[in-house]
């Protein structure tokens, strides 16, 4: 207790003095920083207004130009329409302006007329949205601005400024009628107005971008006493005090602890006869004054530690005898924590550390006789999942060699390239299982009377199961052919499904065996040289001079169904040199990919299947495949594919 203190007292004796010190180094160094920072604002603000000024100029003398194009012809336009009205004695605020507008050869979409009367309200107008606008009400100012037009009876003509019911750039002029009692406005439009505009905005945006404290800058085309949208109810007052004295004033608010300043600034404008001037409004934080908080408090810290370094010091010279146990003790603890469970703190003195050191020790012994233990476990363990993940390599091993050994079986099965050589002659396969084994098949056979089948086919379901089932799908297919000398397609697919129930009445499901496939089979007879088609869900398309064509399926699969006892009905097709017919599965529409993940689509397959009609058969099965993983990205096959294309 004695010892602490008089370390206490060391501490304060030292310490106070010099915190002291440092704050009062600290707040003089922060005042005249901050005085710093305010001449940066005011040097900032400046040249902020230079830039504005240069970017106006340019943009005063574009605009001027371009303005010249609409001066002449607005200025006449409003003459020639003002006798109009008199000399036909149109009464202005209830006349048809469209007709009138139209026949004075103006574009109605881009050129408009308002009649304005001497309420400043817009009585009559061919722009729609501004019909009933009252300038009365929005200010006094517009309602002394056109009394005084009617009252002089002066042609006044203003620039491009922002139209109030859309914000578009928009120039006007103004005619008194000749009797005193309206004003005629034209208000056009002008892309290249808008063009200008847009890039002095661009450019004064950008300004902001080089100061970090600003959030942005607006340039405000300004009326005295006139409210903007641009400008908050609450800054209202100090933006006018800021265009009718010509100068500038600030916004201040606080907004959760940031202090966020408005500026406005006043700047003179040419060539006006409604605005009273330019005010630019610049939105900007205390960031700055924050950082420079921030830096004058690390600058503190950091004295602080250097100045507290020769008080710990000396302390450490006094409290050494206390403090070396405590070392000892620590680096002892250390060395544990590191995972040397054997080292053992020495014991010294007779007082509370070396209690503590007794304690310590026993505990690490206690703690180390459990690790042991525990390590002993994992490796058993280790050896136990090691032999386990052998066993399971081994059986994954016999189950995927078994499973190869079905492809090379359900392969023996499909139509041979030798078979479809010999019948077909310029054709392509695009066969994608998404597994090693497939639920698609393509099957072919020489029928009784001399023609050739080709079924293309999706068996239920894929990998072993779709792969079964393909099988038994075959068989059924041969029997009909080769055992029962059908030739007829329709004839074929009716006693293959009478099969495929029969075989699959008993397989235990309260359905009652309802798989089967989803077909397509196509008869081409070489002596005649018709081709003859029966399908079941699946279609059959025909490419000829780069339009598709579609024959419906049946819609109903081969195998049990509500309509199992309907017969599947044969087609001809007429068939050109040159056609293509293609026959396919639902694997490749129904696959997802893409960048937004979606199905392929049937229509987008149709699209593309005409886009390549043209090209050699071998070059087509590339195309789709390419097209296939290309589609698929990094997402996962759905199912199997099939697309059978032959080119009569």
């Amino acid at each position: 207790m004695k010892n602490t203190t008089v370390f206490r007292q060391l501490m304060l004796n030292i310490i106070i003095p010099l915190i002291l010190s440092v704050i009062l180094f600290s707040y003089i160094s922060y005042y005249y920083k901050k005085k710093e920072l305010e001449q940066y604002y005011a040097e900032s603000r400046e040249r902020i207004v230079e830039e504005v000024k240069n970017l106006l100029s340019f943009y005063d003398v574009s605009m001027r130009i371009h303005e010249q194009q609409y001066s002449e012809r607005m200025k006449n336009m409003s003459e020639l329409l003002v006798e109009k009205l008199e000399k036909e004695n149109i009464v202005p605020a209830k006349a048809d302006l469209y007709p009138v507008a139209l026949e004075a050869g103006l574009d109605t979409t881009s050129e408009f007329i308002y009649i304005i009367d001497s309420s400043a309200v817009v009585v009559n107008t061919t722009f729609e949205k501004d019909r009933g606008l009252d300038f009365g009400k929005m200010d006094v100012v517009f309602r002394n601005f056109f009394g005084k037009i009617r009252k002089e009876k002066k042609f006044v003509e203003d620039r491009f400024s922002n139209e109030l019911a859309t914000g578009k750039i928009k120039k006007y002029t103004y005619q008194p009628t000749r009797d005193g009692r309206y004003v005629l406005e034209l208000g056009f439009y002008s892309p290249r107005a808008k063009e200008l505009k847009e890039l002095l905005n661009t450019k004064i945006g950008k300004i902001a971008t080089t100061y970090e404290e600003i959030k942005n800058i607006t340039l405000i085309m300004a009326i005295n006493n006139a409210k903007n949208p641009n400008v908050p109810e609450e800054d209202f007052k100090t933006f006018n005090a800021a265009l009718t004295g010509k100068t500038s004033g600030r916004v201040t608010i606080d907004k959760d602890s940031i202090k966020e300043y408005t500026d406005y600034i006043h700047l003179d404008m040419m060539n006006t006869t409604m605005f009273d001037g330019y005010v630019i409004k610049i939105r900007s934080t205390d960031i700055k004054e924050r950082q420079l908080v921030r830096n004058e408090i690390r600058k503190f810290g950091f004295i602080f530690f250097v100045t507290v370094i020769p008080l710990i010091v000396l302390v450490y010279f006094r409290a050494r005898k206390i403090t070396n146990p405590i070392k000892k003790l620590i680096a002892k603890v250390k060395i544990i924590r590191g995972g040397n469970l054997s080292e053992r703190i020495s014991i010294e003195g007779n007082n509370e550390i070396t209690e503590l050191s007794l304690n310590f020790n026993t505990m690490v012994g206690e703690l180390q006789e459990s690790y042991e233990g525990l390590e002993q476990k994992v490796r058993d363990r280790t050896v136990e999942i090691s032999h386990q993940k052998e066993l399971i390599e081994e059986k994954n091993k016999e189950i995927t060699d078994s499973i190869n050994y079905a492809q090379r079986i359900q392969r023996a099965l499909l139509a041979s390239e030798q078979l479809l050589q010999q019948h077909l002659k310029d054709y392509f396969v695009f066969f994608n299982p998404k597994d090693i084994v497939s639920g698609d098949f393509y099957w072919g056979s020489t029928l009784k009377d001399g023609s050739f089948a080709l079924v293309t086919a999706d068996s239920t379901g894929h990998g072993v199961p779709g792969a079964i089932m393909s099988m038994l799908n075959i068989s059924c297919l041969n029997e009909a052919v080769n055992g029962q000398k059908l030739t007829a397609a329709n004839d074929i697919l009716n006693y293959t499904r009478s099969k495929i129930i029969g075989h699959l009445a008993n397989d235990g499901s309260a359905e009652g065996g309802k798989d089967g496939m989803d077909c397509s089979l196509v008869k081409y007879d070489p002596a005649t040289n018709k081709v003859y088609y029966s399908a079941a869900n699946n279609p059959v398309w025909l490419v000829r001079n780069n339009e598709l064509l579609e024959f419906d399926p049946d819609k109903m699969p081969v195998g049990k169904h509500d309509r199992d006892s309907t017969s599947f009905t044969q087609h001809e097709i007429e068939v050109q040199k040159g056609d293509i017919i293609y026959t396919l599965t639902d694997g490749f529409p129904d696959q997802f990919g893409g960048p937004k993940g979606k199905k392929f689509m049937y229509k987008k397959l149709k699209e593309l299947l005409v886009s390549i009609s043209t090209l050699p058969m071998a070059d087509q099965k590339k195309k789709l495949r390419d097209t296939l993983y290309e589609w698929m990205g990094n997402l996962e096959q759905v199912d199997d594919v099939c697309i059978i294309g032959v080119r009569i």
